[in-house]
């Protein structure tokens, strides 16, 4: 089958399927598709798009659950330190810095906040 959107021919591969639908994300792993090699589309064919709707329909029980983290376009970017040569996105109890954005004044919520020295 070719690419719909390049039209070179597209390979069997794997893929992680992810969506949002009423308020819930929905991950679906190890899904068959068709991708194409140059443009990256994925195609799934009419079994599998099925079987995605019933994974996602809310009604299937997930083999595990994640945390997802959400974020809203234009909102203030929050950095979070790095600790211990990790990332720190867990639920780790100290203030973080803001980056300098036009929305911090319309935020006070986040003034006054800073990165402790000990960090």
């Amino acid at each position: 089958m070719n690419c719909n959107m390049c039209d070179n021919l597209m390979v069997d591969a794997f893929t992680t399927f992810t969506v949002l639908r009423d308020g819930a994300v929905y991950v679906v792993e190890n899904v068959p598709c068709l991708e194409c090699p140059v443009c990256g589309h994925i195609s799934f064919n009419q079994d599998v798009a099925g079987r995605l709707e019933r994974y996602c329909s809310g009604r299937a029980l997930p083999e595990k659950t994640i945390k997802a983290w959400v974020y809203r376009w234009g909102t203030p970017i929050i950095e979070i330190p790095k600790w211990d040569n990790k990332t720190s996105t867990g639920n780790i109890p100290f203030p973080v810095t803001i980056s300098g954005t036009e929305h911090d004044k319309e935020t006070p919520r986040y003034k006054g906040i800073t990165t402790p020295s000990h960090i």
